[in-house]
C-alpha cells in the first residue's frame, strides 16, 4: 500500500526519509476508519515497533483532517507504544476539535431555527450532521466550516438574516452576480471564527460535472440531529454528493475519502442500483467508481461484488487513482504542473460528448485573461481583444507543447 502511494511522489512538507514515510502513511491510512479487525490491529501494533516520524504523522493527519480517527485507534490499540509527549498532543488536538465541533453544532442549530422561523427550508451539508449520521459521534470528524443549502429564491432573504446575526460576506461582490455564476457565498463571523457557506447548489458552471439545484428538493430525508429533526439527503444521494465534491477537489484531502468508506459501512443495505441511476442521470458513474475505489484500496471500504466489478471493469480508473495517490500526500505548496489538472477533469467523464463540453469550459476557463497577459501588450480599447489568441502563444512559449498535448488527449481518449 505505501509503496503505490510513494510512486513518483513529490517530496513531503517534512523531510522523512522514504521508507520511514512509508511506515508512517501506512499507519495514518490503517487508522484513518472506525472499523478495525483483529488482523488491522495486528499490522498496527507491529508498526507502533517500527520507525515512525510522529511529527510528520501528526502535522499530515491534522492536515487531512483525520487526526480524531488516527487518535481514537492508537489509543484503542496501544497507547502505551505511543510517545509520551506525542499522546498528549494528539490528545489536546483531538479535545479541542471535540469542542469546536460541540460550538459548531450548536452554531447550525441556532441558524436552521432562524431560518425555519422565515419559512426557508435548509439542507444542512455535511460538517456535523455527517458526523453524527455517518460516524456516529460528533467528535470523529474534523469540521472546518459550515455549510447549508436552500432555495435559489430563498438565498436573499437568508443572506440577511446571516448578516444581521453577526455575518459579513468575504467577498465585495454583488449578490446578483453570485447567483448567475457561483453555486455558494462565503459569510465569515469573525470574532468566532466561523466561515459559513450559503449554497443554492453544489455545483458550478467551471465544475467538470453539473448537477441541477432542483435536484437536491426532490426526495430529501428527515433525520435526527441533537434532539432536533432536519432535512438530509437520502443516502444514494449523499454518496454521489461526496463523490463529486471530492472528485472536483482532486481528492487531495484523506478526510473525503474517509467520509465515502464510512457511508459504505454505514450504509451497508444502500439500494445500489438507485446509486447508479442518480449517477447516470448526470453522467457521474466514472466520478462516483473513482471514489469508491480510492475509499476501497486506501481505506478497506467494503463494497459489494457487483460494484467492485463495475470499478474493475472501466480501464480509465486505474490511471485516474494513481494519479489522485500522487497527489494525495504531496506538499501543499507543490502545485500540478500546466495542463495536469485538465486532463483529470477531462479523463472523469465517460462519454465522449460530456468530455467536450468540458474541454470548452476548461478552455474558457484557460483562455481567460490574467493581469500577465495585459503587462504583456499594453492596448486598450478594441485592441485589446488582440489578447485573446497571443495568450496561448505566450503560455506555449512559457510552458511549451505539452500542456496542450495533454488537454487535447483528455479530449480524445477514453
Amino acid at each position: 500500500m505505501p509503496s503505490l502511494l510513494l510512486h513518483n511522489q513529490r517530496e513531503p512538507h517534512v523531510k522523512v526519509p522514504v521508507n520511514e514515510r512509508a511506515l508512517t502513511l501506512e499507519l495514518l491510512l490503517l487508522s484513518a476508519r472506525l472499523s478495525i479487525d483483529a488482523n488491522l490491529a495486528n499490522r498496527i501494533k507491529d508498526l507502533l515497533r517500527e520507525r515512525i516520524d510522529w511529527t510528520y504523522l501528526i502535522e499530515t493527519a491534522n492536515q487531512h483532517r483525520v487526526l480524531p480517527l488516527l487518535y481514537r485507534t492508537l489509543t484503542r490499540i496501544d497507547e502505551r507504544a505511543v510517545p509520551r509527549e506525542k499522546l498528549s498532543q494528539l490528545q489536546r488536538l483531538f479535545h479541542a476539535n471535540a469542542r469546536r465541533n460541540l460550538f459548531l453544532a450548536g452554531e447550525l442549530l441556532q441558524i436552521l431555527d432562524l431560518l425555519a422561523a422565515h419559512d426557508i427550508p435548509v439542507i444542512p451539508y455535511k460538517g456535523p450532521v455527517l458526523a453524527t449520521s455517518v460516524y456516529g459521534d460528533l467528535s470523529f470528524r474534523q469540521i472546518s466550516d459550515l455549510d447549508i443549502v436552500v432555495p435559489i429564491q430563498d438565498v436573499p432573504t437568508a443572506r440577511e438574516l446571516l448578516i444581521r446575526r453577526g455575518y459579513r460576506p468575504e467577498k465585495e461582490i454583488t449578490l446578483e452576480e453570485l447567483l448567475k455564476s457561483e453555486k455558494d457565498l462565503t459569510l465569515l463571523w469573525d470574532d468566532r471564527g466561523i466561515n459559513f457557506e450559503l449554497h443554492w447548489g453544489i455545483t458550478s458552471e467551471r465544475d467538470p460535472i453539473q448537477i441541477p439545484p432542483s435536484r437536491l428538493w426532490e426526495q430529501p430525508t428527515k433525520i435526527s440531529f441533537s434532539g432536533s429533526t432536519v432535512l438530509w439527503p437520502q443516502p444514494e444521494d449523499l454518496l454521489l454528493i461526496l463523490c463529486i465534491h471530492g472528485a472536483k477537489h482532486r481528492w487531495v484531502r484523506l478526510g473525503w475519502l474517509c467520509d465515502i468508506a464510512e457511508m459504505a459501512r454505514v450504509h451497508e443495505k444502500m439500494n445500489w442500483a438507485l446509486v447508479f441511476e442518480n449517477a447516470s442521470r448526470v453522467g457521474g458513474c466514472r466520478i462516483l467508481l473513482l471514489g469508491l475505489l480510492l475509499a476501497r484500496d486506501l481505506l478497506g471500504a467494503h463494497l459489494p461484488e457487483r460494484i467492485s466489478q463495475a470499478v474493475n471493469a472501466d480501464s480509465a480508473l486505474s490511471p485516474l487513482s494513481i494519479q489522485v495517490k500522487e497527489w494525495l500526500f504531496s506538499a501543499g505548496t507543490d502545485q500540478p504542473s500546466l495542463g495536469e489538472v485538465e486532463n483529470y477533469f477531462l479523463r472523469l467523464r465517460e462519454s465522449p460528448l460530456d468530455r467536450f463540453r468540458t474541454g470548452l469550459r476548461l478552455a474558457k476557463q484557460s483562455l481567460a485573461l490574467t493581469s500577465e497577459d495585459r503587462k504583456s501588450l499594453r492596448v486598450s480599447g478594441f485592441l485589446s481583444y488582440i489578447l485573446y489568441p497571443l495568450r496561448p502563444i505566450r503560455l506555449a512559449r512559457q510552458y511549451g507543447l505539452d500542456p496542450f498535448r495533454r488537454f487535447i488527449k483528455g479530449i480524445f481518449q477514453r
